[in-house]
């Protein structure tokens, strides 16, 4: 995740209204190869511990999940990228709402790694706890 933190700002930062596909080019290879290699564990994860009668629905409810947040992200990051401009903006105003979004977008990932990284942090107390119960 901190990789597609990563290729979201190199994304924004090459946007421009004169630019090419090859400026935005390493950003989307970035993109491509962190979330590559972040779904696969992903999924596993979610399979992780479940009964293999409930496999099925394991799976099903991570990509349903999956396909409606980013649905839902979508559309919150056209609405930000679009947020007041007029019919006949400039590309150089398009651009600046894309920007934004952008960064938003970057900005709620790196929200979301530091979030995983607080929950998945191991314990300090467990070894004890496992010491004393044996």
């Amino acid at each position: 995740m901190t990789g597609v933190t990563a290729s979201l700002v190199v994304l924004a930062l090459g946007m421009s209204g004169d630019g090419s596909y090859w400026a935005v080019l390493p950003g989307v290879l970035l993109w491509g190869t962190s979330a590559g290699l972040a779904f696969p564990p992903l999924f596993v994860s979610v399979s992780t511990g479940v009964a293999p009668d409930q496999q099925g629905v394991a799976s099903a409810l991570a990509s349903t999940s999956q396909y409606l947040g980013s649905a839902v992200g979508l559309a919150a990051l056209v609405a930000v990228a679009s947020a007041g401009l007029e019919p006949d903006a400039t590309p150089d105003a398009v651009v600046a709402g894309l920007r934004l979004a952008g960064w938003m977008a970057a900005a709620v990932t790196l929200i979301g790694v530091s979030l995983a990284a607080a929950i998945l942090r191991p314990s300090r107390t467990a070894p004890q706890q496992q010491a004393t119960s044996a």
